[in-house]
Order: C-alpha cells, then sequence, then structure tokens
C-alpha cells in the first residue's frame, strides 16, 4: 500500500482522491459492467471445440462500428487459434483467429441449426 506524505496539509489534495477514485474503479467500482465476461482459456477452446465441422455465423467487430457477419463452416481447431471456411468463396477478410479474440468479443460465433424442409 502506497503511503502518501503531505506537507503543510492534513488532508489529502484532490489529485490524490482522484486516484483514490479512479483505482476503486479500475478494481471493479462502477465499471465492472464494462468485463466481458468470467470465461476461460479452457472453456473457450471447449466451446469452440464442440463447433467443429458444424456451420456457424461469425460476427466481427473491427472497430468504430465496423461490423463485418458471415456464414461459414469452423474447420480447424488448433491449440492457439481457430480457422473459419466461409461458404462464399469471394470473402476477402481474415478467417483465422485467436481464442482471445473470441474472450474478448471481437469474434462472436453463432452455431447455425439446420432445419429439414
Amino acid at each position: 500500500m502506497p503511503v502518501f506524505l503531505f506537507f503543510g496539509q492534513n488532508k489529502p489534495s484532490k489529485k490524490v482522491e482522484f486516484i483514490k477514485g479512479w483505482y476503486k474503479n479500475y478494481l471493479g467500482g462502477n465499471n465492472a459492467r464494462m468485463i466481458k465476461n468470467n470465461h476461460s482459456l479452457s472453456e473457450a477452446k471447449e466451446t469452440i471445440k464442440n463447433m467443429h465441422k458444424k456451420d456457424v455465423e461469425v460476427t466481427l467487430n473491427l472497430g468504430r462500428n465496423k461490423i463485418v457477419r458471415f456464414c461459414g463452416e469452423l474447420e480447424g481447431v488448433y491449440p492457439a487459434l481457430f480457422k473459419v471456411r466461409p461458404h462464399d468463396n469471394s470473402f476477402k477478410g481474415k478467417t483465422t483467429y485467436s481464442y482471445s479474440e473470441y474472450l474478448c468479443g471481437r469474434v462472436k460465433l453463432t452455431k447455425i441449426e439446420k432445419t429439414l424442409g
């Protein structure tokens, strides 16, 4: 725990109070809702492994309100990443993603249920 020494004052300055308030929020005060999820890396790998060779809808968050969606087959599950083969052969985007991108919410996978009919 840091020790603050104040010369000529009996109370902390506004800057010190701001830093204490920021640190409290950083630990989970008012900003706790900004944390995406509590999944571990092994849970993410298991979830993606269960979708192997299945049709999925991929939603990519590229930042600055840019969202890309495409459908494909989850064809490769490797120790550090997974690969989606798009159904549209003219797709020019990235198709290999790391598990950290999935955990952070940059890549979302939705399993597509096939219906007969």
